[in-house]
């Protein structure tokens, strides 16, 4: 799936993408959807060995504050609920929750 968003963020001139290195090694990676009216956060991936360590946090904080100095839209997200780590990351930065999407088969 992070391939897939990577490839999305490269075609798309509304998408950015950000990658976080550490030693030369891609340890995460964010793409963004400018093209609303919100910053659409969107494939945040932190490499298997560097979960649980504040790379994720840290990449989050340094896009919003980037987009913060660049425009002055809002930002959203979308987290499975079933995604624990990635809500609590989100929710210790301040992304509060507005909405629940329920899909149903």
């Amino acid at each position: 799936m992070t391939h897939r968003y990577i490839a999305e963020a490269l075609k798309d001139s509304d998408s950015l993408l950000y990658i976080l290195l550490k030693e030369g090694k891609i340890t995460g990676v964010c793409t963004v959807d400018v093209s609303g009216n919100s910053n659409y956060l969107y494939g945040l991936a932190i490499a298997e060995a560097y979960r649980g360590q504040g790379y994720g946090s840290y990449l989050v904080k340094s896009v919003v504050n980037q987009l913060i100095a660049q425009n002055d839209e809002a930002f959203q997200i979308a987290v499975e609920d079933s995604n624990i780590g990635a809500k609590c990351l989100y929710e210790n930065i301040g992304f509060v929750k507005q909405t629940q999407v329920v899909y149903l088969k």
